[in-house]
């Protein structure tokens, strides 16, 4: 078969047919009007695999020598280029010589230590995805490109180095990449350390992806939390060196916004706030963008449970009255916040839409949401934790307005609209754990690259269902079973940590 230059992206059955295909996700139109369910597409990861030209060998004596220097040893096709458009360094066809015949054949190494050869194929599939529409519906888009222009010696690939044999730990369970991992990751925070402190560096978007590669690091070694702590204060002051005007359809727009939602859900978690600086860059941005607005809803609702907890620690001293029209405002300003979160991301972004699914799905009895892209799924479920926080902080509102006496109509449908959304938002996160983990059928043509950074992303979304005190006990069960497999099969050690901590009694 002639390659003419770029992998099919049509469903299995009309590139068996070798018929063109539509493309249609879920199902294809063509396998529709037949009658037949689509059985779905290759993953994106599977068709960045590179094939290059390599000659035909007719002499036997060399053909055994090759074989038999590579008794036993693993054959693993080469990982194609980590770019953003492979278009350029595939050829326009694949080869092999034979006098003047050409036939496919892709090129293949024997691999004799698995692990190392195998750490960052294995990482770049799970925790990337190719470019979508948009440079900020992917996930880790921006890594590719970042990775291909530094050096072996630059603090992104130590950091890369760290995370790939991390992450190798737990899917090849070879002890040595444990020891290489650590290894790779000190040598990776004393490389990310110079490069914050050297004026000229600091700036330089390998260094801010560093940094959030050393977070990913920590998330699947199961490391504590203080470390990551430490690791968003150096956001928020690379992100302060870094303020200037950037495209918002730009890769470098798409890692400051990756590290804006880091600082966000750290800031939800521990009910703080940003510095002033980091809010007046986050209140700055394209306001017109809606992963931007996702940010900044976020950062809305930060200011409102801080300001929440202010007042409430105020009323405490102060006379009935002058608490009740202050809790009183504080619900009324409360509700106009979600009320801005409710209408994201508008009427046009046709985008954000999702399927609602009612059939059934393996291992999966509810109903699910099938999404445009990762980071939409990721996206909506930002919005809803931050809603969830919202309703919480006005409940806690109304509840002590009431402990003073006053009842008032609005106050208390205020509070029966916040249970509401809470139970809303819910039952929303525990849909989307299926199309967010690449779980289920293939015909649903669920994802499957770029699934490790969604279940790195969706451990905010469960930890707030676990921790609010609103989930049903099938949504609690969903949660953990969620937390097993990230912790498992994607081998995010945090997940585990979390499920441990929640079975002991000593979530947060």
């Amino acid at each position: 078969m002639v390659y003419p230059g770029h992998p099919s992206r049509g469903c299995f059955a009309c590139r068996r047919k070798k018929v063109k295909c539509d493309e249609t996700k879920p199902q294809c139109n063509r396998c529709t009007r037949v009658g037949k369910v689509c059985p779905g597409y290759r993953s994106e990861s599977e068709i960045s695999f590179k094939y290059v030209k390599i000659r035909e060998r007719d002499h036997s004596d060399a053909a055994n020598h090759h074989t038999n220097q590579n008794e036993g040893a693993l054959i693993l096709p080469i990982y194609g280029p980590l770019s953003d458009d492979d278009s350029s360094s595939s050829p326009s066809h694949r080869t092999r010589e034979s006098s003047s015949e050409t036939i496919d054949m892709p090129f293949f190494q024997p691999l004799q230590q698995p692990w190392t050869h195998l750490a960052l194929p294995l990482f770049i599939n799970l925790f990337t995805t190719s470019l979508g529409r948009d440079s900020k519906q992917g996930l880790l888009t921006f890594l590719p490109r970042l990775y291909r222009g530094s050096t072996s010696d630059s603090p992104l690939q130590l950091a890369v180095s760290a995370a790939t044999d991390a992450n190798a730990v737990r899917k090849l369970t070879d002890h040595e990449a444990i020891f290489q991992a650590r290894r790779s990751h000190v040598q990776a925070l004393v490389a990310v350390q110079k490069a914050i402190e050297n004026p000229k560096t600091a700036t330089n978007d390998t260094t801010l992806c560093s940094l959030f590669i050393l977070t990913l690091f920590e998330y699947i070694s199961g490391d504590t939390m203080i470390a990551h702590g430490s690791h968003i204060a150096g956001y928020e002051a690379l992100l302060d060196l870094r303020s200037r005007d950037i495209d918002s359809e730009s890769q470098e727009y798409a890692l400051d916004l990756a590290v804006a939602t880091q600082i966000v859900v750290k800031h939800m978690r521990t009910r703080t706030l940003p510095s002033p600086r980091t809010i007046e860059i986050f209140e700055t941005l394209n306001k017109y963008d809606p992963s931007t607005v996702v940010v900044q809803i976020n950062l809305k609702v930060i200011q409102f449970n801080n300001y929440s907890d202010t007042v409430l620690e105020r009323t405490e001293h102060t006379e009935v009255e002058t608490q009740a029209v202050d809790l009183h405002d504080l619900i009324m300003l409360g509700e106009r916040i979600d009320d801005q979160a409710h209408i994201w991301p508008g009427t046009d972004e046709s985008l954000y839409l999702y399927q609602t699914v009612n059939a059934p799905l393996s291992g999966w009895a509810r109903p699910f949401y099938v999404y445009e892209t990762l980071a939409v799924a990721n996206d909506w479920n930002l919005v809803r934790c931050a809603r969830i926080s919202l309703s919480l902080s006005i409940i806690k509102c109304c509840r002590s307005l009431f402990k003073t006496g006053y009842m008032h109509l609005e106050a208390d449908n205020a509070l029966q609209r916040a249970k509401s959304t809470i139970t809303t938002m819910l039952e929303d996160i525990v849909a989307s754990f299926p199309y967010c983990l690449g779980k289920g059928d293939a015909k649903w043509n669920l994802p499957v690259s770029g699934i490790g950074t969604s279940g790195f992303a969706l451990l905010w979304p469960i930890g707030v269902l676990l921790r609010c005190g609103y989930a049903t006990p099938e949504q609690i069960e969903s949660a953990l079973q969620m937390l097993d497999y990230i912790g498992g099969p994607l081998g995010l050690q945090r997940a585990i940590v979390l499920k441990q901590a929640w079975a002991s009694g000593d979530f947060r």
